[in-house]
């Protein structure tokens, strides 16, 4: 006869917040209790393969230091410029390219 793992559970009286641990078959089985506010429809899960990596868990936000505090926005005052200057430009046409003179010499090699 066999027993799935939550009516084996649901036998033993459990309290929240408390972690059991026990070893099975050469196993190390751990038991976190927390409070659900809704169970679940399937609470049993299926059997993890060796080296699937840790369970997930649900965690419960924590409170933080910071909840009183008020956030503010970034600023910064930053120092005036230097004095400027402004150069008037025109639009034309832009210069042509440079074409270098080449002697004559090099024309007969």
């Amino acid at each position: 006869m066999s027993m799935s793992l939550t009516e084996a559970l649901k036998q033993v009286k459990l309290e929240p917040g408390k972690t059991y641990q026990c070893q099975v078959n050469g196993y190390s089985v751990e038991v976190r209790v927390s409070v659900a506010a809704v169970p679940p429809p399937s609470v049993e899960k299926q059997p993890r393969s060796v080296g699937a990596g840790a369970p997930a868990t649900e965690v419960e936000p924590e409170s933080s230091d910071f909840e009183d505090f008020v956030m503010l926005d970034p600023w910064v005052q930053l120092p005036e410029p230097p004095a400027a200057f402004y150069l008037e430009t025109e639009l034309g046409e832009p210069d042509p390219p440079f074409i270098p003179e080449i002697p004559e010499e090099e024309f007969e090699a």
